[in-house]
């Protein structure tokens, strides 16, 4: 009798089959591609004594393989004859890695997309600009990262993604069914691209890269047209570096205090006939998404964004965070897409627990290398870290998320089928302040992004929260062969 599989996210379906199959047949692997009702991630997997078959489109298929890898890591020898059907609950599935803030190498990305992949994560949202750090080549500006890529002063070494190392990191994550989607930051966050080019300021000054963090009034200004030409030729090489349909352009923490001191920002308000600054984001921002819409794009903007008049762009999307939900409401019901970022139970940089010491800040000198800093001041900085991080976060712990209804109350009232069909899924991100290496990367993701994927993949009516920890300790026993190392301890899963 086979009792709860230990496979994560969980089958829709599981039908036991009656005997073995045994090693020996384990190889007979019949492939047959097409797709099944459930969509193109559907996928239906049969082990009978005589082999193996797999039934699905392409991106099925590979889903049908990663069972059938975990359930190898159950089962080493004889595998039980089984019928399982699938297909996930939501088709988006997602995390956010922020490398600005810490930079982390082509091999670290690589490893995280393909640990994700494993748990049926198929969205990777890439954060490559913001105050801290200018992360992406850009060839018609090229200081953007000779300048905007030091976070450590005029003498540090650039970190950046060439454009030969990203085609190498979408490739890699195409060949595993993850979507990456790139965001540039605008207006705000953008004091990178300012130290690198002052004139895109409202105040013309020249100011380093950030080294702290938090929110800096250092927005792109929005009255001169040569700073949105700038814009656009950014967006232009980013479309051709990712195949994606959605461009993500931010729009968050939009501090405007250099807006309502600028000549030229107030000079096109007046043109405008605009009475504040948030209106004039709100057209700045339509303007960005029509010029994507007319390249065949989508724009995706944190809820934040939304303030100010009507947007007139069509081809957008929603990351909701935190904050006021009656503008993404709105938008919802408009037919927008959304997807839930809720800070109540998927940002990841969150700590597990009052006492979880994981995250620390390691600074631009010894980024380097970890092993400059000495056992003692690396304790301090993870204690810091963490009273730091309880001033403004909470911990999430497994339970937090398996729990958690990812519906936002304000938009699962009455689950009308507007609404109800306005969200895409779930996306996880990882804001890396506190986040200086893989390692950390790792603990703060797992085992809470496999947490994740179970909730948007696994229909609700199949979930099963109380048999979580053993069925990813299984499936953990893959990440020595993904060369993974440092998930949290088990005394914090739970808080």
């Amino acid at each position: 009798m086979v009792q709860k599989l230990k496979l994560v996210p969980y089958p829709a379906l599981v039908r036991e089959g009656g005997g073995v199959c045994p090693p020996a047949r384990q190889g007979n692997v019949m492939e047959h591609v097409g797709e099944l009702p459930g969509g193109p991630e559907a996928y239906e997997l049969d082990i009978t004594p005589d082999g193996i078959q797999m039934t699905g489109a392409p991106a099925g298929i590979l889903y049908a393989r990663i069972t059938l890898e975990q359930l190898k890591l159950e089962f080493p020898a004889e595998l039980p004859c089984l019928h399982i059907e699938d297909a996930p609950r939501f088709p988006y599935r997602g995390f956010m890695l922020d490398c600005c803030r810490h930079f982390f190498s082509e091999p670290d990305v690589m490893t995280l997309i393909d640990a994700a992949s494993f748990y049926k994560i198929n969205r990777f949202h890439w954060h490559l600009s913001d105050d801290q750090g200018w992360r992406v080549e850009i060839e018609k500006y090229p200081r953007l990262t000779e300048i905007g890529a030091q976070t450590g002063g005029a003498a540090s070494r650039p970190e950046f993604y060439t454009k030969r190392q990203i085609r190498r990191i979408v490739k890699f994550a195409q060949d595993r069914n993850v979507e990456i989607i790139p965001e540039i930051d605008i207006p705000g966050h953008m004091t990178a691209a300012i130290a690198a080019y002052p004139e895109l300021g409202c105040t013309g000054q020249t100011m380093p890269v950030a080294t702290d963090f938090g929110v800096f009034p250092n927005l792109i200004c929005a009255g001169r047209e040569e700073c949105f030409k700038f814009l656009t030729d950014v967006l232009d090489e980013l479309c051709e570096l990712f195949p994606s349909k959605t461009i993500h352009i931010g729009g968050d923490e939009a501090a405007k205090e250099h807006w309502k001191s600028c000549p030229y920002c107030q000079a096109k308000m007046r043109e405008l006939g605009f009475g504040d600054e948030d209106t004039l984001q709100r057209w700045y921002s339509d303007r960005i998404i029509q010029y994507l819409n007319a390249k065949g794009r989508e724009a995706r903007l944190w809820s934040d964004a939304f303030t100010g008049n009507d947007f007139q762009a069509e081809q957008y999307s929603i990351q909701y965070w935190m904050g006021n939900p009656g503008n993404v409401k709105y938008q919802a019901a408009l037919g927008h897409k959304i997807i839930c970022s809720d800070t109540a139970a998927y940002y990841m940089d969150y700590p597990y627990a009052a006492d979880d010491r994981a995250g620390s800040r390691v600074s631009a000198e010894d980024r380097a290398g970890r092993e400059k800093i000495s056992p003692e001041e690396d304790l301090r900085n993870r204690e810091k870290a963490a009273e730091q991080l309880a001033r403004y976060t909470h911990p999430i712990n497994l339970d937090t998320i398996l729990e958690h209804d990812p519906w936002p109350d304000w938009l699962a009232g009455g689950r009308t089928p507007a609404l109800r069909s306005a969200l895409l899924g779930i996306e996880a991100p990882l804001w890396t302040e506190y986040v200086p290496d893989l390692s950390t990367a790792v603990q703060r993701l797992f085992p809470r992004l496999p947490a994740v994927a179970e909730v948007a993949w696994t229909p609700e009516l199949s979930r099963d929260n109380a048999s979580f920890d053993e069925r990813y300790e299984s499936t953990a026993a893959q990440f020595a062969r993904r060369r993974l190392k440092g998930a949290a301890e088990k005394r914090l899963w739970h808080g």
